[in-house]
């Protein structure tokens, strides 16, 4: 100590923190079933926020937990109220696939409706709180019609075609009984997908899914009592359920996905370039699973 004063006293440090960082880490397996910290058996927490927009990051996600074997158990918390369709298909495809081997539990939060539920319906069980808003089984599409409008200001727009329900759904012009009827086919044949993919992903008779399929709202208590949930509660009974499926005792870790880190300027070029595709796509109707 007296030779090296200096190294003694950077040893010292390194010890200090040493002992300070598993001090931490102590801390954290011990006072909580939560751990930023992997220990032992894991139990991975996917949130699905917002309007559904896109299903490859999240269907991504997935397949990473699958394959990590030290994930027991996946637990899927949904706030959203739909969007669209076919990403909440593809979403709905993988949790049926994973749910063979390992076991997946839907939490419905505040709002989980339409596309919402639709994705729930292919996990292994569905919590819900009781006064979460799901159901809203139902597809939709939106379209807008500025044809009188852009009369009273003296303008006119027109479109050249090759196929007769090329520019279908323009907002420039009424739409005709053949395009209505055309919309009106998928939208019904989409909608026959949704009952039958919630029939099977909960494995109940079609004809009781398509009797509340009208697009109607619901209560978590209110979805339990008509079999499409399976239990009322909060997060921890549905980390309860996970934990009981993958036949894990005592504690373990939540593991999270590791957030994005943007700039400031790839966040207005996103704000930019969406509100832009918002509006050049005006007349391009979307189908929606959306409450």
């Amino acid at each position: 100590m007296k030779k090296h004063p200096v190294l003694f006293s950077l040893s010292l440090i390194v010890l200090i923190m040493a002992v300070l960082c598993a001090a931490v880490i102590a801390m954290l397996y011990l006072s909580s079933d939560s751990s930023a910290v992997p220990f032992g058996d894991q139990v991975a927490l996917l949130e699905i926020r917002g309007v559904i927009s896109e299903g490859k990051p999240v269907t991504d996600l997935l397949a990473r937990y699958q394959e990590d074997k030290d994930i027991k158990a996946i637990i899927l918390l949904i706030e959203s109220p739909g969007g669209g369709v076919a990403p909440s298909q593809e979403i709905y495809t993988q949790l049926t696939r994973i749910r063979d081997n390992k076991p997946v539990v839907a939490f419905l939060g505040n709002v989980a409706a339409s596309g919402g539920y639709y994705i729930a319906s292919g996990a292994s069980k569905i919590v819900a709180s009781p006064g979460s808003m799901t159901g809203s089984i139902g597809v939709v599409i939106q379209l807008s019609n500025v044809k009188d409008l852009f009369d009273k200001l003296g303008l006119d727009f027109f479109a050249l075609k090759a196929g007769k329900y090329k520019d279908m759904g323009s907002p420039y012009r009424e739409m005709t009984d053949d395009e209505r009827k055309l919309l009106q086919n998928v939208i019904d044949d989409v909608h026959e997908q949704f009952i039958t993919d919630v029939a099977k992903g909960r494995n109940l008779p079609v004809e009781q899914v398509r009797a509340v399929a009208d697009g109607r709202i619901m209560t978590g208590s209110q979805a339990k009592d008509l079999g499409l949930v399976d239990e009322t509660g909060n997060f921890e009974d549905a980390l309860r359920i996970a934990k009981s499926l993958a036949g894990i005792q005592g504690k373990v870790s939540i593991v999270r996905p590791e957030r994005k880190r943007h700039s400031l300027m790839e966040y207005f070029l996103d704000e930019f370039f969406n509100g832009l595709s918002e509006r050049l796509g005006i007349n391009s109707p979307r189908l929606l699973a959306l409450y």
